[in-house]
């Protein structure tokens, strides 16, 4: 399916690809130049030791996908399946929650989407729907693994995005969790991001944009996860126009889908979120049917899970999974 805006003047194709291009990019969740960062070694970086628990799970056409996987000590009371935003890889983004939640007796599972981490297919854009049929069919394996508790799709980002179309596509869940989530397509989507999209998509498919000093984005007040996401080789921030029309077409999907999802959905944003816009998303998760909960966190970035006070996410997310019935 095609949402694409009217073919404007030629003239008028080359300032809005210029004017558009910074507002497209912040589309990634992750695209745009970080503010300057110390350089740091690469053995410091948390993924490094994440990555002993790696495995794969198969995508909806059988492709192995990388993943990890977090275990409590004793028997589960609860899953989750984690996906990770634009750029990043499962371990980077959710390590450290993840290890909390399995503290507290949930079994985590994250993989690297198709074209992205630890993947072969690192930095080649899949599609908007197969990112979301991955999601599926990798939701189905993990219930079938944990079968008698509950299961909780957690979103972050673009991931927040999949998860949510997913939802209304055969996705085994209980409930999501949507963190930051790009799910404000459709209406909801500034008309300069779509047109920014559009554009990159259409005229530079292949060429990556990292904002040069035109986008100066700021993910998170934690210098410490700043660092560990520079120092990882996997991780980019360089998104193609491609990528970035796609990231488009994932939050049209989110947005379309929300008025069929009738599971329970928490959604959480932070104040100082510079990449989504809140009103937005708002606005969507109220179009929600089995729309439980929103929460705003006054100290809170894009990166949720890696903030300064990301504790008291975790510890939301946490509550919120372990309060859900086990499924009949």
């Amino acid at each position: 399916m095609r949402d694409d805006p009217a073919l404007p003047d030629r003239p008028t194709r080359r300032r809005a690809l210029a004017l558009a291009a910074g507002g497209a990019l912040a589309l990634a969740g992750c695209g745009g130049r970080p503010a300057p960062l110390p350089e740091r070694p690469a053995a410091e970086t948390p993924a490094v030791a994440i990555r002993r628990g790696a495995r794969n799970v198969a995508g909806a056409d059988g492709t192995p996908l990388a993943a990890t996987a977090w275990r409590p000590a004793g028997r589960p009371r609860a899953a989750i399946l984690a996906l990770h935003g634009f750029g990043e890889t499962a371990p980077n983004t959710w390590g450290a929650a993840a290890r909390h939640w399995a503290a507290r007796g949930i079994a985590v599972e994250g993989y690297d989407h198709r074209g992205f981490g630890r993947n072969p297919s690192r930095k080649v854009w899949p599609g908007a729907e197969a990112l979301v049929a991955d999601a599926v069919a990798v939701s189905r394996q993990v219930r079938v693994r944990h079968p008698d508790m509950p299961l909780v799709v957690v979103g972050h980002s673009m991931g927040g995005g999949v998860a949510l179309a997913a939802a209304a596509a055969g996705l085994e869940a209980d409930a999501l969790v949507l963190a930051a989530p790009a799910i404000a397509g459709g209406a909801q989507m500034s008309p300069v991001y779509r047109l920014g999209g559009w554009a990159l998509g259409t005229f530079a498919p292949d060429r990556r944009f990292t904002g040069g000093d035109a986008v100066t984005l700021v993910p998170t007040d934690n210098p410490d996860a700043l660092a560990a996401a520079a120092a990882d080789p996997l991780h980019f921030a360089d998104a193609s126009g491609r990528e970035l029309w796609g990231l488009v077409r994932v939050s049209d999907l989110a947005a379309r889908a929300a008025p069929r999802v009738g599971i329970p959905v928490m959604t959480v944003m932070g104040a100082h979120d510079d990449y989504v816009r809140a009103a937005g998303v708002r606005a969507v998760h109220e179009s929600i049917p089995g729309a439980a909960r929103f929460e705003f966190y006054p100290e809170g970035w894009h990166w949720l899970f890696r903030d300064r006070q990301a504790r008291a996410v975790w510890e939301d997310v946490g509550d919120f999974v372990l309060g859900l019935p086990a499924p009949a």
